[in-house]
Protein backbone atom coordinates (compact mmCIF):
# COMPACT_ATOMS: atom_id res chain seq x y z
CA UNK A 1 0.00 0.00 0.00
CA UNK A 2 1.44 3.02 -1.30
CA UNK A 3 0.28 6.80 -0.78
CA UNK A 4 0.45 9.42 -3.34
CA UNK A 5 -1.11 12.51 -4.50
CA UNK A 6 -4.28 11.78 -6.48
CA UNK A 7 -6.60 13.69 -8.95
CA UNK A 8 -10.14 13.39 -7.58
CA UNK A 9 -13.14 14.39 -9.51
CA UNK A 10 -15.54 16.07 -7.95
CA UNK A 11 -18.11 13.61 -6.67
CA UNK A 12 -20.64 13.14 -9.40
CA UNK A 13 -23.82 12.25 -6.95
CA UNK A 14 -23.52 15.72 -5.79
CA UNK A 15 -23.70 17.18 -9.42
CA UNK A 16 -24.92 20.73 -7.98
CA UNK A 17 -21.50 21.63 -6.48
CA UNK A 18 -19.67 24.44 -8.38
CA UNK A 19 -18.08 23.59 -11.69
CA UNK A 20 -14.76 24.68 -10.16
CA UNK A 21 -14.53 21.68 -7.98
CA UNK A 22 -14.52 18.86 -10.76
CA UNK A 23 -10.99 18.15 -10.47
CA UNK A 24 -9.02 18.99 -7.38
CA UNK A 25 -5.67 17.42 -5.84
CA UNK A 26 -5.67 15.79 -2.91
CA UNK A 27 -2.63 15.88 -1.40
CA UNK A 28 -0.75 13.68 1.06
CA UNK A 29 0.77 16.69 2.53
CA UNK A 30 -1.54 19.62 3.36
CA UNK A 31 -2.45 21.17 6.88
CA UNK A 32 -2.10 19.21 10.44
CA UNK A 33 -2.34 15.86 8.08
CA UNK A 34 1.26 15.96 6.80
CA UNK A 35 2.48 14.45 10.02
CA UNK A 36 -0.27 11.76 9.66
CA UNK A 37 0.48 10.96 5.67
CA UNK A 38 4.27 10.49 6.10
CA UNK A 39 3.75 7.88 8.62
CA UNK A 40 1.91 6.44 6.27
CA UNK A 41 3.65 7.02 3.40
CA UNK A 42 7.26 5.48 5.88
CA UNK A 43 5.02 2.06 6.61
CA UNK A 44 5.57 -0.51 4.09
CA UNK A 45 3.74 -3.19 3.63
CA UNK A 46 4.14 -5.64 6.18
CA UNK A 47 4.67 -8.75 4.37
CA UNK A 48 2.82 -11.24 6.43
CA UNK A 49 3.94 -14.17 4.91
CA UNK A 50 7.41 -13.77 5.07
CA UNK A 51 6.88 -13.46 8.92
CA UNK A 52 5.83 -17.52 8.82
CA UNK A 53 2.64 -17.54 10.83
CA UNK A 54 0.23 -14.87 9.82
CA UNK A 55 -2.07 -13.27 12.57
CA UNK A 56 -0.61 -16.15 15.08
CA UNK A 57 2.66 -14.39 14.92
CA UNK A 58 3.15 -12.88 18.51
CA UNK A 59 5.78 -10.21 17.38
CA UNK A 60 3.93 -9.24 14.13
CA UNK A 61 0.37 -8.64 16.23
CA UNK A 62 2.37 -6.51 19.13
CA UNK A 63 3.74 -4.19 15.87
CA UNK A 64 -0.20 -3.65 14.57
CA UNK A 65 -1.70 -3.47 17.89
CA UNK A 66 1.33 -0.52 17.98
CA UNK A 67 0.90 0.96 15.03
CA UNK A 68 -2.96 0.93 15.90
CA UNK A 69 -2.42 2.77 18.75
CA UNK A 70 -0.24 5.71 17.68
CA UNK A 71 -1.35 5.84 14.22
CA UNK A 72 -4.97 4.78 14.26
CA UNK A 73 -4.37 3.15 10.85
CA UNK A 74 -2.02 0.26 9.88
CA UNK A 75 -1.89 -1.16 6.50
CA UNK A 76 -0.11 -4.57 5.44
CA UNK A 77 -0.02 -7.33 3.52
CA UNK A 78 -0.92 -11.19 4.04
CA UNK A 79 0.48 -13.29 1.34
CA UNK A 80 -1.91 -15.86 2.65
CA UNK A 81 -5.33 -14.42 2.13
CA UNK A 82 -4.07 -13.84 -1.61
CA UNK A 83 -3.31 -17.03 -2.14
CA UNK A 84 -6.18 -18.91 -0.80
CA UNK A 85 -8.29 -15.75 -2.99
CA UNK A 86 -10.81 -15.78 0.11
CA UNK A 87 -11.50 -13.57 2.45
CA UNK A 88 -11.57 -16.17 5.12
CA UNK A 89 -7.93 -14.61 6.33
CA UNK A 90 -10.33 -11.21 8.16
CA UNK A 91 -12.13 -13.47 11.00
CA UNK A 92 -8.39 -15.07 11.76
CA UNK A 93 -7.42 -11.24 11.96
CA UNK A 94 -10.12 -10.05 14.04
CA UNK A 95 -10.17 -13.20 16.63
CA UNK A 96 -5.93 -12.62 16.90
CA UNK A 97 -6.27 -9.02 17.63
CA UNK A 98 -9.17 -9.57 20.34
CA UNK A 99 -11.90 -7.60 17.58
CA UNK A 100 -15.28 -8.58 18.17
CA UNK A 101 -18.21 -8.66 15.06
CA UNK A 102 -20.45 -6.44 15.08
CA UNK A 103 -23.35 -7.17 12.75
CA UNK A 104 -24.48 -5.14 10.16
CA UNK A 105 -27.86 -3.98 11.85
CA UNK A 106 -29.24 -0.27 10.69
CA UNK A 107 -26.52 -0.36 7.70
CA UNK A 108 -27.64 1.76 4.87
CA UNK A 109 -26.53 -0.67 1.76
CA UNK A 110 -26.98 -3.98 0.75
CA UNK A 111 -24.19 -6.43 1.30
CA UNK A 112 -23.70 -9.88 1.14
CA UNK A 113 -21.21 -12.19 3.59
CA UNK A 114 -18.46 -13.92 1.62
CA UNK A 115 -15.91 -15.84 3.71
CA UNK A 116 -16.65 -13.94 7.07
CA UNK A 117 -16.38 -10.56 5.40
CA UNK A 118 -18.83 -8.39 4.19
CA UNK A 119 -18.76 -6.95 0.66
CA UNK A 120 -17.73 -3.67 -0.49
CA UNK A 121 -19.51 -2.15 -3.72
CA UNK A 122 -23.44 -2.30 -4.11
CA UNK A 123 -22.82 1.54 -5.16
CA UNK A 124 -22.64 2.08 -8.51
CA UNK A 125 -18.76 2.51 -9.48
CA UNK A 126 -19.42 5.98 -11.26
CA UNK A 127 -20.77 7.11 -8.40
CA UNK A 128 -17.91 8.62 -6.20
CA UNK A 129 -18.75 8.31 -2.74
CA UNK A 130 -18.03 10.95 -0.44
CA UNK A 131 -15.84 10.57 3.00
CA UNK A 132 -17.68 9.05 5.88
CA UNK A 133 -17.22 6.81 9.24
CA UNK A 134 -19.05 3.83 8.85
CA UNK A 135 -22.49 4.07 10.21
CA UNK A 136 -22.08 7.25 11.74
CA UNK A 137 -25.81 8.10 10.38
CA UNK A 138 -26.84 5.58 13.20
CA UNK A 139 -27.22 5.08 16.63
CA UNK A 140 -24.08 2.69 16.94
CA UNK A 141 -21.13 1.93 14.90
CA UNK A 142 -18.04 0.19 14.51
CA UNK A 143 -14.97 1.09 16.48
CA UNK A 144 -12.39 -0.30 13.80
CA UNK A 145 -12.69 -1.16 10.00
CA UNK A 146 -11.04 -4.01 8.71
CA UNK A 147 -10.40 -3.98 5.05
CA UNK A 148 -9.05 -6.43 2.40
CA UNK A 149 -8.20 -6.64 -1.26
CA UNK A 150 -8.88 -9.46 -3.17
CA UNK A 151 -9.20 -7.83 -6.89
CA UNK A 152 -8.37 -4.11 -8.55
CA UNK A 153 -9.11 -3.26 -11.99
CA UNK A 154 -5.98 -1.59 -14.03
CA UNK A 155 -7.49 1.69 -13.29
CA UNK A 156 -6.73 3.61 -10.26
CA UNK A 157 -9.60 1.88 -7.78
CA UNK A 158 -8.27 3.93 -4.71
CA UNK A 159 -9.42 3.92 -1.07
CA UNK A 160 -9.17 7.69 0.46
CA UNK A 161 -8.59 8.33 3.58
CA UNK A 162 -9.19 11.33 5.33
CA UNK A 163 -7.73 12.89 8.81
CA UNK A 164 -10.52 13.40 10.37
CA UNK A 165 -8.63 14.97 13.86
CA UNK A 166 -7.29 17.33 11.61
CA UNK A 167 -10.10 17.82 9.92
CA UNK A 168 -12.37 18.50 12.74
CA UNK A 169 -10.43 21.24 14.23
CA UNK A 170 -10.96 23.00 10.71
CA UNK A 171 -14.44 22.40 10.71
CA UNK A 172 -14.87 23.80 13.92
CA UNK A 173 -13.81 26.54 12.13
CA UNK A 174 -16.56 27.39 9.86
CA UNK A 175 -19.88 28.71 10.61
CA UNK A 176 -21.75 25.21 9.02
CA UNK A 177 -19.51 23.62 11.39
CA UNK A 178 -20.06 25.17 14.75
CA UNK A 179 -23.45 25.45 13.52
CA UNK A 180 -23.88 21.03 13.42
CA UNK A 181 -21.64 20.86 16.82
CA UNK A 182 -24.32 23.73 18.62
CA UNK A 183 -27.42 21.89 16.97
CA UNK A 184 -26.63 18.19 15.63
CA UNK A 185 -28.56 17.00 12.60
CA UNK A 186 -32.05 15.26 11.82
CA UNK A 187 -32.24 12.27 9.34
CA UNK A 188 -34.60 11.18 7.81
CA UNK A 189 -34.66 7.75 6.27
CA UNK A 190 -37.21 5.01 4.06
CA UNK A 191 -37.02 1.50 3.72
CA UNK A 192 -39.17 -0.77 1.68
CA UNK A 193 -40.90 -3.79 1.83
CA UNK A 194 -39.35 -7.15 0.93
CA UNK A 195 -43.00 -8.39 0.58
CA UNK A 196 -43.95 -5.70 -1.81
CA UNK A 197 -40.59 -4.93 -3.39
CA UNK A 198 -40.11 -1.88 -5.12
CA UNK A 199 -36.74 -0.22 -6.99
CA UNK A 200 -37.95 2.99 -5.52
CA UNK A 201 -36.13 1.67 -2.08
CA UNK A 202 -32.46 1.12 -1.66
CA UNK A 203 -33.18 -1.80 1.32
CA UNK A 204 -36.30 -3.01 2.99
CA UNK A 205 -36.89 -2.85 6.88
CA UNK A 206 -36.62 -6.29 7.31
CA UNK A 207 -32.67 -6.28 5.59
CA UNK A 208 -32.03 -3.01 7.73
CA UNK A 209 -33.10 -4.58 11.24
CA UNK A 210 -32.66 -8.20 10.43
CA UNK A 211 -36.33 -8.63 11.25
CA UNK A 212 -39.15 -10.64 9.65
CA UNK A 213 -42.29 -8.82 11.12
CA UNK A 214 -43.53 -5.12 11.60
CA UNK A 215 -43.50 -5.97 15.41
CA UNK A 216 -40.12 -6.84 15.72
CA UNK A 217 -39.37 -3.58 13.43
CA UNK A 218 -40.97 -1.32 15.53
CA UNK A 219 -39.66 -2.81 18.70
CA UNK A 220 -36.30 -1.73 17.40
CA UNK A 221 -36.85 1.25 16.43
CA UNK A 222 -38.56 2.26 19.58
CA UNK A 223 -35.79 0.84 21.42
CA UNK A 224 -33.74 3.04 19.69
CA UNK A 225 -35.72 6.03 20.06
CA UNK A 226 -36.41 6.25 16.55
CA UNK A 227 -39.83 7.90 14.84
CA UNK A 228 -41.65 5.66 12.36
CA UNK A 229 -43.96 6.08 10.16
CA UNK A 230 -45.50 3.00 8.52
CA UNK A 231 -46.65 3.74 4.84
CA UNK A 232 -49.62 2.14 2.49
CA UNK A 233 -47.13 0.30 0.61
CA UNK A 234 -45.74 -1.38 3.65
CA UNK A 235 -43.19 0.97 3.20
CA UNK A 236 -41.29 2.52 6.74
CA UNK A 237 -40.13 5.96 6.92
CA UNK A 238 -37.71 6.82 10.48
CA UNK A 239 -36.82 10.31 11.71
CA UNK A 240 -34.31 10.84 14.45
CA UNK A 241 -32.08 13.36 15.78
CA UNK A 242 -28.49 12.56 16.71
CA UNK A 243 -25.43 15.01 17.45
CA UNK A 244 -22.85 15.79 14.78
CA UNK A 245 -19.78 14.77 17.09
CA UNK A 246 -18.90 12.13 18.12
CA UNK A 247 -16.16 11.31 21.18
CA UNK A 248 -13.00 9.42 20.50
CA UNK A 249 -11.91 8.60 23.96
CA UNK A 250 -8.04 7.11 22.44
CA UNK A 251 -7.45 10.76 21.77
CA UNK A 252 -10.05 12.72 24.02
CA UNK A 253 -11.31 14.73 21.10
CA UNK A 254 -14.46 15.08 19.59
CA UNK A 255 -14.77 14.54 15.67
CA UNK A 256 -16.74 15.71 13.24
CA UNK A 257 -19.44 12.66 12.62
CA UNK A 258 -22.36 13.55 9.71
CA UNK A 259 -22.10 11.62 6.49
CA UNK A 260 -22.47 13.79 3.36
CA UNK A 261 -23.60 10.62 1.15
CA UNK A 262 -26.44 10.59 3.17
CA UNK A 263 -28.07 13.76 1.76
CA UNK A 264 -30.61 13.62 -0.62
CA UNK A 265 -28.37 15.12 -2.96
CA UNK A 266 -26.27 12.32 -2.95
CA UNK A 267 -28.13 10.20 -4.78
CA UNK A 268 -28.27 12.46 -7.72
CA UNK A 269 -26.75 10.80 -10.82
CA UNK A 270 -27.67 7.44 -8.83
CA UNK A 271 -30.87 5.59 -10.84
CA UNK A 272 -33.64 5.58 -10.15
CA UNK A 273 -33.22 7.88 -6.69
CA UNK A 274 -32.15 10.50 -9.41
CA UNK A 275 -35.41 10.99 -10.61
CA UNK A 276 -37.11 11.21 -7.77
CA UNK A 277 -38.23 14.34 -5.72
CA UNK A 278 -35.37 14.54 -2.65
CA UNK A 279 -38.17 14.32 -0.26
CA UNK A 280 -38.61 10.53 -1.81
CA UNK A 281 -35.40 9.30 -1.42
CA UNK A 282 -34.04 6.71 0.98
CA UNK A 283 -31.98 9.17 3.00
CA UNK A 284 -31.90 13.07 3.61
CA UNK A 285 -30.25 14.84 6.46
CA UNK A 286 -31.19 18.24 8.27
CA UNK A 287 -30.18 20.59 10.49
CA UNK A 288 -31.93 20.00 13.76
CA UNK A 289 -34.96 22.57 13.23
CA UNK A 290 -35.52 20.65 10.32
CA UNK A 291 -34.55 23.11 7.77
CA UNK A 292 -31.79 22.56 4.88
CA UNK A 293 -28.21 22.05 4.62
CA UNK A 294 -27.43 23.44 1.38
CA UNK A 295 -25.37 22.32 -0.82
CA UNK A 296 -22.97 25.44 -0.39
CA UNK A 297 -22.65 24.17 3.30
CA UNK A 298 -21.70 21.08 2.43
CA UNK A 299 -18.88 22.61 -0.45
CA UNK A 300 -17.18 23.86 2.59
CA UNK A 301 -17.26 20.53 4.48
CA UNK A 302 -16.06 18.79 1.34
CA UNK A 303 -13.27 21.17 0.95
CA UNK A 304 -11.92 20.77 4.19
CA UNK A 305 -11.95 17.15 3.96
CA UNK A 306 -9.68 17.16 0.77
CA UNK A 307 -6.91 18.74 2.48
CA UNK A 308 -6.33 16.34 4.79
CA UNK A 309 -6.74 12.90 2.92
CA UNK A 310 -4.60 10.23 1.17
CA UNK A 311 -4.67 7.67 -1.48
CA UNK A 312 -4.68 3.95 -0.42
CA UNK A 313 -3.59 2.30 -3.82
CA UNK A 314 -4.89 -0.88 -3.58
CA UNK A 315 -3.22 -4.20 -3.96
CA UNK A 316 -4.57 -7.76 -3.78
CA UNK A 317 -3.33 -9.18 -1.00
CA UNK A 318 -3.65 -5.94 0.75
CA UNK A 319 -4.98 -5.50 4.38
CA UNK A 320 -6.07 -2.21 6.44
CA UNK A 321 -7.11 -1.83 9.87
CA UNK A 322 -9.16 1.68 10.10
CA UNK A 323 -10.22 3.58 13.57
CA UNK A 324 -13.59 4.42 12.50
CA UNK A 325 -13.83 7.75 14.26
CA UNK A 326 -10.28 9.37 13.77
CA UNK A 327 -9.98 8.23 9.98
CA UNK A 328 -13.07 9.03 7.80
CA UNK A 329 -13.05 6.54 4.46
CA UNK A 330 -13.79 7.56 0.89
CA UNK A 331 -13.67 6.84 -2.69
CA UNK A 332 -13.65 8.34 -6.23
CA UNK A 333 -15.63 6.88 -8.72
CA UNK A 334 -13.33 4.59 -11.38
CA UNK A 335 -14.22 2.34 -14.69
CA UNK A 336 -14.34 -1.35 -14.85
CA UNK A 337 -13.40 -3.02 -17.63
CA UNK A 338 -14.93 -6.38 -19.46
CA UNK A 339 -14.28 -9.32 -16.34
CA UNK A 340 -12.56 -6.39 -13.93
CA UNK A 341 -13.70 -6.31 -10.56
CA UNK A 342 -12.67 -4.05 -7.23
CA UNK A 343 -13.45 -6.50 -4.98
CA UNK A 344 -12.66 -5.39 -1.50
CA UNK A 345 -14.18 -7.32 1.94
CA UNK A 346 -15.02 -5.21 4.87
CA UNK A 347 -15.25 -6.36 8.48
CA UNK A 348 -17.46 -4.15 11.31
CA UNK A 349 -15.25 -4.55 14.88
CA UNK A 350 -16.56 -3.93 18.54
CA UNK A 351 -19.99 -2.06 18.26
CA UNK A 352 -19.81 1.49 19.80
CA UNK A 353 -23.23 3.29 21.04
CA UNK A 354 -23.21 6.93 20.49
CA UNK A 355 -21.65 8.75 23.20
CA UNK A 356 -22.17 12.03 21.05
CA UNK A 357 -19.90 15.10 21.64
CA UNK A 358 -18.47 15.31 25.59
CA UNK A 359 -19.03 19.12 25.51
CA UNK A 360 -21.09 22.03 24.65
CA UNK A 361 -20.18 23.91 21.53
CA UNK A 362 -17.17 26.16 23.09
CA UNK A 363 -15.81 23.37 25.21
CA UNK A 364 -15.69 21.06 21.87
CA UNK A 365 -13.94 24.14 20.23
CA UNK A 366 -11.58 25.01 22.48
CA UNK A 367 -10.47 21.69 23.26
CA UNK A 368 -9.84 20.37 19.73
CA UNK A 369 -8.03 23.81 19.45
CA UNK A 370 -5.63 23.04 21.93
CA UNK A 371 -4.50 20.06 19.90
Amino acid sequence: LHTHTVMWAAPASLACFPSSAVRRSVSTVAGDSARFSRRLHAIPPMEVAAMGSGPTDAALLSQVQARLASDHVVLFRDEQMLAEQSFAAMPRWMESLGLSTMPYVGGSNEREMDSGALTVGSDPPENALLPHSEMSYWTSYPQYLLLGCLAMPRTPAPTILTNNTAATKEILQTKFGRRLCSEGVLYSRLLGDQTNPSPQYLKSWQAAFLVNTREEAAEYCLKHGLATNWREDGSLSLSYALPAYEHHPASGLDHYFVPPDMHAQGFQKWSPFSEMPEEQRPWNIYFADGSAILPADWQVLLDVLERHSVSVNWQPGDLAIIDNVAWMHSRPAYELAANEQRKIGVSLCNKIDRYGQRGALEATVATVAAV
